[in-house]
């Protein structure tokens, strides 16, 4: 897959996934599918910036069990 075009798919990801925030199943569904759209390092990435939309304070501790991924 052509390098911008992933790079591309994480900040969709990140779109639709700040658009869903709101429901947390739909949140967890949409989130299901952009994993597996994307390569293993941009799964890792959009991990990351989960745990800081869904946890601002530093606090990720139920990150893991909640998103497991």
């Amino acid at each position: 897959m052509d390098k911008s075009l992933q790079s591309n798919m994480l900040a969709y990801c990140k779109t639709i996934l700040t658009k869903v925030s709101f429901d947390r199943v739909l949140f967890q569904k949409e989130y299901d599918k952009c994993i597996s759209y994307l390569t293993t390092d941009e799964a890792q990435l959009l991990k990351v910036w989960v745990e800081e939309l869904l946890h601002p304070n530093g606090d990720h501790s139920q990150f893991n069990s909640e998103f497991a991924a």
